[in-house]
């Protein structure tokens, strides 16, 4: 009985060790493989340390051997001859490698700002662009901004006046008024503009469209039934028929043609409000849009300059409602003297952020400036 107790207890042991073996098997396997694949990957920089010993260590047994030194705890030979030399040559050293590691940053900051440019700078340019120009309509109500009449460089140069010289060229009395937008029947020769993210413009654009699109309708039937008629024998009743359906969509299509839809001279005189809600429209989906065809590649400086410019519009927005607000809250006036300083200080509020905005629209028109 007792041997076989003992035979029990020796296998139980006998188990125990072997998982205990693999346990510290598997363990030590996976710390080997994880040194292993740490030392492979810096196996340059173990080979230059490893190279440097060797050169310390054979430049050291020539000292001796020339009797330079008496042996490696030689303390005159360290203090007097061999650490001035270290220090020296470390100094040299480390401004060597930040000149060289500086070069190579700046060649490298280069490199990557052309491949970007190559892939995004005309989409780049456009949107910056139509940014701009948009801005400066908003705040001159002229429409040339919106076509070629002004050209880019134009744009840009008074993008830099309005950033650094707004007083000369913005006038506040244009946002205590109703803006007056251009005619989107005729069009605009850039592609597109804040006036149509306007919502009576959007409703009467969209009714302009539908009424195309009906003539469009109209056209393509008009054509389907010259086809059919064209295959009938004229003397048949069904070519008379068919005919006379054929004269009626021509002359409702003449009748349509002519008939366009007019657009009301009111609509186009837009409260301010309503024109700063549309221009926020705009530049939101513009620069989303944007941000959202390159967000893998758009650098960061570039995608919260951008969301800077929607935060800007949205105190344009904010500071114009309060400046207009004739009874404000008694608690937005407990830091001021009156209801005029506070009112003047929201109008100082909306002439800082037109600022932050044709600063932030001139320098990221020069984003790519330096790429020749």
């Amino acid at each position: 009985m007792n041997i076989r107790r003992d035979r029990k207890l020796l296998k139980r042991l006998l188990k125990r060790i072997l998982r205990r073996i693999k346990r510290n098997y598997k363990v030590s396997k996976s710390f080997l493989k994880s040194l292993f694949l740490r030392i492979y990957e810096a196996k340059v920089s173990i080979l230059v340390i490893l190279l440097v010993i060797a050169i310390f260590i054979v430049a050291f047994k020539l000292e001796i051997h020339s009797q330079n030194a008496n042996g490696f705890f030689d303390g005159d030979f360290w203090l007097d001859s061999l650490l001035p030399n270290i220090i020296a040559d470390m100094i040299g050293i480390i401004l060597t490698s930040f000149v060289i590691a500086g070069l190579f940053a700046r060649h490298q900051k280069k490199s990557d700002e052309r491949k970007l440019h190559d892939i995004l700078g005309y989409d780049f340019k456009r949107l910056i662009n139509v940014l701009s120009r948009n801005f400066l309509y908003l705040l001159k109500r002229d429409e040339n901004y919106l076509g070629f009449p002004i050209n880019d460089q134009t744009v840009i140069k008074e993008i830099k006046d309005l950033a650094f010289e707004r007083e000369r060229i913005f006038d506040f009395t244009t946002f205590k008024s109703t803006f007056r937008v251009w005619d989107v029947n005729v069009g605009s020769s850039i592609y597109d503009s804040f006036v149509l993210s306007i919502e009576k413009i959007k409703e009467h654009d969209k009714l302009t469209w539908s009424h195309l699109d009906d003539l469009e309708e109209l056209s393509l039937k008009k054509r389907k039934m010259k086809y059919e008629l064209d295959e009938l024998d004229e003397s048949s009743e069904r070519y008379k028929s068919r005919f006379k359906e054929y004269m009626k969509i021509e002359e409702e299509l003449k009748h349509r043609v002519f008939v366009m839809m007019p657009i009301d001279d009111d609509l186009l005189n837009v409260k301010i409000a309503d024109v700063l809600k549309g221009c926020r429209t705009f530049f939101n989906k513009k620069t989303h849009d944007f941000c959202e065809k390159y967000t893998f590649i758009l650098p960061i400086e570039i995608r919260l300059s951008l969301l800077g410019l929607e935060k800007e519009l949205n105190k344009i927005d904010l500071a114009l409602y309060y400046y207009n607000n004739s009874s404000p809250r008694q608690s937005l006036l407990s830091n001021y003297n009156s209801i005029d300083e506070f009112r003047e200080a929201k109008k100082q509020e909306l002439l800082d952020s037109i600022d932050t905005i044709a600063q932030e629209l001139l320098r990221l028109s020069g984003y790519f400036k330096r790429i020749k």
